[in-house]
C-alpha cells in the first residue's frame, strides 16, 4: 500500500488492516508504518471500532497496543465513538506492560475527553520517562485546572522530551492565563536547551507578558535569531525590538541568500524561511503589520 494513497480508496478490508498494523509494531512497541492506521481512522465506523475494543481485549501486549492505536483517532476532528474508545482506553493506564500504558495516555490525547484527566495525572511521577512525555501529549489542550497542574510539575522534569512537550503544551496549547502559568514560562526561559526557552518566549508573548522583550534583547546580543524567538517578537510586537532585527535583515540582505547560506549553512537548514520570518517579525515590532 503506497503511503501517498488516499484513504478512501483502499479496498483492503479492516480486519486486514488491523492485521497489517500489528506487524508493524516492532518490539518496543514503535509503529513503524501508520499507513493502515490512517485508513481505519478514516473508515471510523462500527466495524473499526469494534475491532480497536477486540484487540485492546487481547492478551497480547502488542496487540493491545494495535487496538489503542485504533481507538486513538477514530473519526479523526469528529472523533467517532469518543465516550465508547475513552471507557476502552482508560483501563490501559494500568496495564503491567509500560507500552501499553504509553499508547493509552497518548490515545487519550487525542481523544480529548475530560473523563481521562484524573486518570492521567496520577501518572506525572511515573519513574518510565516515556510514560511521563506519554502523560504530557494525554493532557496537553486540556484547560482543566489538575492537567495544568500536571503539566506545571512535568515542565521541571529532569527528562528533557518530557519538560520540552510539557513547556510548549503550556504555552501554546493551554488558553490559560495565570500568574503561575506566566511564571513556569517566564522560569523556562532559563532553559539550557533552546527549543524549550523558545517555546517559553513564545508562551509569554502570547500573554503579552512584556517580561519577553528584555528575553529577546539578552538572547540576541549573544546569539543570532531563530524560528521562535522570531514568533515571539512578532507576537509581543515591542518596538524595542526594531533595532536588532532591523540590523539583522540589512545585514542578511547586503551578504544576499548564497554568502550567507554559505557562511551560517545550519541557519538555512534549520529556519529555510528565515528572512519572511524576520520581515514579518519586524514588520510587527514597527507597527507596519497589524
Amino acid at each position: 500500500m503506497s503511503k501517498q494513497q488516499d484513504p478512501a480508496r483502499v479496498t483492503t478490508a479492516s480486519p486486514e488492516l488491523a492485521k497489517q498494523v500489528a506487524g508493524f509494531i516492532d518490539a518496543e512497541g514503535r509503529l513503524w508504518d501508520e499507513t493502515p492506521l490512517a485508513v481505519l481512522h478514516y473508515r471510523s465506523g462500527l466495524e473499526e471500532f469494534t475491532l480497536g475494543a477486540e484487540y485492546c481485549g487481547s492478551a497480547n501486549p502488542l496487540e493491545r497496543i494495535v487496538g489503542a492505536l485504533i481507538l486513538s483517532q477514530l473519526g479523526g476532528e469528529e472523533r467517532t465513538f469518543l465516550a465508547e474508545s475513552v471507557d476502552l482506553l482508560i483501563p490501559l493506564l494500568q496495564d503491567k506492560d509500560p507500552r501499553v500504558v504509553d499508547h493509552a495516555a497518548t490515545a487519550l490525547g487525542h481523544r480529548r475527553d475530560p473523563r481521562a484527566i484524573p486518570h492521567l495525572v496520577t501518572l506525572d511521577e511515573h519513574p518510565d520517562d516515556s510514560i511521563r512525555h506519554a502523560v504530557v501529549l494525554g493532557l496537553t489542550g486540556q484547560n482543566d485546572p489538575k492537567a495544568v497542574a500536571s503539566l506545571i510539575k512535568l515542565s521541571k522534569d529532569e527528562d528533557r522530551d518530557v519538560r520540552n512537550w510539557a513547556v510548549f503544551g503550556l504555552a501554546t496549547l493551554v488558553q490559560v492565563d495565570t500568574r503561575r502559568v506566566r511564571q513556569v514560562l517566564f522560569d523556562a526561559m532559563a532553559d539550557e536547551d533552546d527549543e524549550i526557552m523558545g517555546e517559553a518566549m513564545v508562551g509569554l508573548a502570547a500573554r503579552g507578558d512584556t517580561r519577553v522583550v528584555h528575553a529577546l534583547l539578552k538572547w540576541w546580543k549573544k546569539e543570532r535569531p531563530f524560528g521562535l524567538t522570531l514568533e515571539a517578537a512578532a507576537l509581543i510586537a515591542a518596538p524595542e525590538l526594531v533595532p536588532p532585527l532591523q540590523k539583522l535583515l540589512d545585514e542578511m540582505d547586503s551578504r544576499g541568500p548564497v554568502a550567507w547560506k554559505k557562511e551560517f549553512p545550519e541557519w538555512q537548514s534549520e529556519h529555510p524561511d528565515w528572512r519572511t520570518d524576520l520581515a514579518y517579525a519586524l514588520g510587527r515590532c514597527k507597527g507596519e503589520i497589524g
